[in-house]
């Protein structure tokens, strides 16, 4: 019995990761490869491999990078795979979001309410035209402060950030570092 349910379990992590993955795959462009992108693609979406390969990046939303400090407000839709939550904007550092709905994959890194993040976002080409996804698979492009340092799920992303302007200490900081 045990046995099935590891195995049962095994085959809904699978179909659910391959259903998440359909949702955010970068789309191919002919004539193009992930090197002149700067961009790798991965099975679920697309690992950056620099941050002036997210800032430069036209493929996945022609309007380029949004940036914006805040933190995770109300659940606004749920289904399955995926949560849909209000971004409460404290500062828009770069794009004209007036209001920005996070996409996040419910198996994936998650943001945490209470916690002020920047983040750098693509549009979704959905119905919903507020619906933004963080840059990069996992939440890559996902930074905030604690204990006076850069953080981030992405380690070559926030050493990056870390070697480029050691003084960032504060959020403030860190969003006139992307302005």
């Amino acid at each position: 019995m045990k046995r099935k349910s590891v195995i049962f379990g095994l085959v809904c992590l699978f179909v659910l990761s391959l259903m998440g993955c359909s949702a955010a795959e970068k789309s191919a462009q002919p004539g193009s490869s992930s090197s002149d992108s700067g961009a790798e693609s991965l099975s679920c979406g697309v690992q950056f491999d620099s941050l002036e390969a997210v800032l430069g990046n036209r493929d996945y939303d022609p309007d380029g990078v949004t940036i914006a400090v805040g933190t995770l407000g109300d659940v606004i839709r749920q289904n399955e795979l995926s949560d849909i939550y209000a971004f409460e904007i404290q500062q828009l550092v770069r794009g004209e979001a007036e209001e920005i709905h996070l996409f996040q994959m419910k198996d994936g890194n998650r943001l945490h309410t209470g916690k002020t993040y920047l983040l750098l976002f693509f549009k979704r080409p959905v119905d919903d035209p507020n619906e933004y996804e963080v840059a990069g698979a996992g939440n890559q492009c996902a930074f905030w402060i604690e204990n006076g340092r850069v953080q981030g799920y992405d380690a070559a992303m926030v050493q990056q950030l870390r070697e480029a302007e050691p003084e960032i200490d504060t959020i403030e900081k860190l969003a006139a570092y992307f302005e």
